[in-house]
């Protein structure tokens, strides 16, 4: 569930998606709003995962959202990945 608390409608929800820079780490399976209607057009750029939607989203009002996604997590040094220690980044956003 996302609450606009910008103060101005929004005409799209901009998520990050950070292991979507790496290539194989991330693959979206299904994304619907709270209705079971999946999201239309949406944008996986990068490390951004832009939804429009399907109307502006007045301040204050919510909007559900449900993702199904799969993360592989590489084996190796770096901002991201992990080893038999644990991970080697301290934050993972989505």
């Amino acid at each position: 569930t996302y609450t606009n608390r910008t103060g101005e409608p929004l005409a799209e929800l901009l998520l990050v998606a950070e292991p979507n820079r790496w290539p194989g780490a991330f693959r979206l399976n299904d994304l619907r709003w709270g209705n079971d209607q999946p999201v239309a057009e949406h944008q996986l750029r990068g490390g951004e995962l832009a939804l429009p939607l399907p109307e502006p989203l007045p301040p204050g009002d919510s909007v559900h959202l449900a993702l199904v996604f799969e993360l592989h997590v590489p084996q190796q040094l770096g901002p991201f990945g992990c080893s038999e220690r644990g991970w080697f980044t301290n934050r993972l956003t989505l």
